[in-house]
């Protein structure tokens, strides 16, 4: 039976990890066999192409050496992945990296604190009446996707109506209270030739994104669904979040670095910080790549910042 506090590691997650493992290790030794070290190439990344592309003056970070263990790596690299953090966030909060505070600040990090450059970065479903549409839509336990006309030949409401032409008869007495809910709403439509079509399909589109990822970037998308996605969170159907992080992001970093939020992370920070580490090699070596594919992740969060900052500012 699993604690409520622990990090829930599914056979997706833990495969995906495996793979994302397997891969930061493979293309550091491709890398390596061409005299590349990917340690170089993160170092010009941030103390030069994000300096010099965005106006971030004096963002920085410093690697250890090559001939470094992995396991002084790692007591190195751990303090600066968090200091790259702060660095952006005070360059988030003063339009300027101010590290003459960084430097006396002993605070620690809380990646849930952490904001973007970019108000209304991020959108959330919310509600009860969001579960319920995105249950009526996509789930498959949902009771209105099966017709006797077409059966079981799709897993849910919206491929029903999206690859069918559904007539209003064709859906039982106990479907058509909902379905004519979503008619009320002018989610759903009955045609004049009595067939039932998707009538806001911006909305559909949003909650389709939402049940299969958990979020979304506002600014990634058209006006139109933009404009859509205002219209739901006046109406409570969603929510904005202007963190650096998503949530599934913020759960992640905490997975892996420290124990405040789940009792079966890792605990990488204070793994090594305090000298409680495995003996093993290959352990180590193990830690640093994860380390190392977390600071990736920072550094791509970052550059993404940092461009839609540019983009909103045109926009």
């Amino acid at each position: 039976m699993r604690s409520k506090n622990e990090y829930h590691i599914s056979f997706s997650f833990h495969r995906q990890s495996l793979i994302s493992h397997l891969q930061i290790i493979s293309y550091a030794k491709y890398l390596e066999t061409n005299n590349i070290y990917i340690e170089d190439s993160l170092n010009y990344v941030v103390n030069e192409y994000l300096n010099q592309i965005f106006p971030i003056n004096g963002l920085r970070i410093k690697f250890p050496t090559k001939e470094t263990s992995y396991e002084e790596k790692i007591r190195s690299l751990a303090p600066e992945l968090d200091f790259l953090i702060k660095q952006y966030q005070s360059y988030v909060e003063n339009n300027s990296i101010d590290f003459e505070l960084l430097e006396f600040s002993s605070e620690p990090i809380y990646y849930s604190k952490i904001k973007s450059k970019i108000k209304q970065k991020y959108v959330y479903g919310k509600g009860d009446d969001f579960s319920r549409l995105k249950y009526d839509f996509f789930s498959d336990q949902s009771s209105l996707f099966y017709t006797e006309k077409f059966k079981s030949k799709h897993k849910n409401l919206y491929e029903l109506l999206t690859k069918e032409d559904v007539l209003y008869s064709d859906f039982k007495g106990y479907q058509t209270l909902e379905i004519d809910y979503l008619i009320s709403k002018n989610i759903l439509l009955k045609s004049s030739g009595n067939y039932v079509k998707i009538h806001n399909n911006n909305l559909v589109y949003i909650i389709s994104i939402l049940h299969y990822q958990g979020v979304l970037n506002y600014w990634y998308y058209p006006d139109r669904v933009r404009n859509e996605i205002l219209v739901m969170a006046s109406n409570g159907l969603v929510f904005f979040d202007d963190s650096f992080f998503t949530q599934e992001e913020r759960r992640y970093f905490n997975c892996y670095l420290n124990k405040k939020e789940f009792t079966n992370g890792l605990d990488l920070r204070n793994k090594y910080l305090h000298g409680s580490n495995s003996k093993s090699v290959d352990e180590h070596e193990r830690d640093y790549y994860i380390l190392l594919k977390l600071l990736i992740l920072a550094i791509h969060k970052i550059n993404e910042d940092l461009k839609l900052e540019n983009t909103v500012n045109d926009s």
